[in-house]
């Protein structure tokens, strides 16, 4: 059986400030009213999946579908990065590129400023931002502020609004 919004809407409710599913009416005992899904962990990130007919879906998919009656043909990008906070005013469609935009700071930065690391050898902060395979060289620079400068501006203008600084 393909999902519909209409059978979606008559076996969950849907809160969308709290990004919360509720189950109306489900086959197993006690679970009316309850919190529906659970949450399950994917390249580091906790999202919330809700079972539907022996099928798995992610809860932020379901929003989504939920409230505009089109199952997404992009990824689902959560603005705050918290994939557990499914209300509909932190999500938006989103390509694959787009989405990797809204990265965090990947672990392995020493500087704490996305697209800045110490130069050894120029004794300088040295500034880089990767978008769609393609590395852009920024210079090198005597601060570490003016670098972050730098960078926040070439983001912004290659991210638009999926930048994310930090």
């Amino acid at each position: 059986m393909e999902l519909t919004q209409e059978y979606l809407k008559s076996i969950l409710h849907y809160n969308s400030e709290s990004g919360t599913f509720t189950w109306i009416k489900s086959n197993r005992y006690g679970w009316v009213g309850k919190i529906a899904g659970c949450s399950r962990t994917v390249r580091g990130e906790n999202y919330r999946v809700i079972r539907i007919n022996h099928v798995l879906y992610p809860a932020h998919r379901l929003a989504w579908f939920y409230t505009s009656g089109v199952w997404p043909d992009k990824e689902i990008d959560h603005i705050d990065r918290n994939g557990s906070n499914n209300s509909i005013i932190n999500l938006r469609e989103a390509t694959r590129l787009e989405n990797n935009c809204n990265k965090a700071l990947n672990t392995r930065n020493t500087s704490g400023v996305k697209g800045v690391r110490w130069h050894g050898v120029a004794r300088k902060w040295e500034a880089r931002v990767n978008f769609n395979k393609v590395e852009y060289y920024l210079g090198l620079f005597e601060t570490i502020e003016q670098a972050d400068s730098v960078v926040r501006a070439k983001r912004l203008e290659l991210h638009g609004e999926f930048v994310r600084h930090a």
